[in-house]
Order: structure tokens, then sequence, then C-alpha cells
């Protein structure tokens, strides 16, 4: 019990720092408007279950098309986001 304790208390620290990480980078993105997902349960691709989803039907489900990606582009992208960070 004392361990689950332990790792509760180690996910809420992971968790703390994430709104300026979003915040940052939506400033470097000149973002006004995102969405930022978090993925709960294992069906939503989560290593760790924390909020139900029972199965596929049900619970929330984010689903959007799978494109190619220009693997150059993507990756001046994330120098020229980085560097503004």
């Amino acid at each position: 019990e004392e361990e689950e304790e332990e790792e509760e208390e180690e996910e809420e620290e992971e968790i703390v720092p994430f709104p300026p990480v979003v915040k940052k980078l939506a400033v470097a993105m000149d973002a006004a408007n995102f969405n930022v997902l978090q993925n709960n349960g294992r069906l939503a691709h989560q290593e760790v279950d924390h909020i139900p989803k029972p199965n596929q039907v049900e619970g929330l489900g984010i689903e959007w098309p799978a494109q190619t990606t220009d693997m150059d582009k993507l990756k001046a992208l994330f120098e020229e986001v980085k560097a503004k960070m």
C-alpha cells in the first residue's frame, strides 16, 4: 500500500508541469486555439489505467484519419518550435 501511495505521488508530480509546457508550446507556435489530448485507459492508449473505459464502444473515443508526413518539414517545425522555447 505504501508503494502504491509513492507511485501516485510520483504521478501527481508529473502532472504538475503539464500546464506550463502547454502554455509554452502554444506561445511558441503562436496558437490562439488548440486542443490538449490526455489519454486515460489502455483503450485510450494509456499504459496505466486510471479512468474507466469498459470497452471499444463506451466512453470517450478520439479518432482522426492517419496521413503520411513529410519528415523534413516536421523536423524543421520541431527545430523552429524548440528554438522559441
